[in-house]
């Protein structure tokens, strides 16, 4: 799971919080207009987490945007380094 937030510098900081999460269970759920949201369809994921990691990405969706990512299991945590990204000053 990659966590995103913005800072207040408007620098856009970006982690890998979580490796080699087991997922329980996706669907797709339509969503209707009613009580004033929108119509369309909601991906709804349900992730089996330890107690630990489950606090960690509680932590990261209030503090930022979380985005789940697929990828092939091989047993084995990837080492991935944050990224910090500074807004380009605007050209004249």
């Amino acid at each position: 799971m990659l966590f995103t937030s913005q800072e207040e510098d408007d620098t856009t900081y970006s982690e890998m919080i979580l490796q080699q999460v087991d997922v329980f269970q996706a669907e797709e759920i339509e969503a209707g207009a009613n009580g004033g949201g929108k119509a369309g369809m909601v991906q709804h994921v349900s992730l089996l987490l330890s107690p630990q990691d489950a606090v960690t990405l509680t932590n990261a969706r209030q503090q930022g945007e979380i985005d789940l990512m697929m990828n092939p299991w091989n047993g084995e945590q990837t080492e991935v380094s944050p990224v910090s990204l500074t807004p380009q000053g605007e050209s004249e």
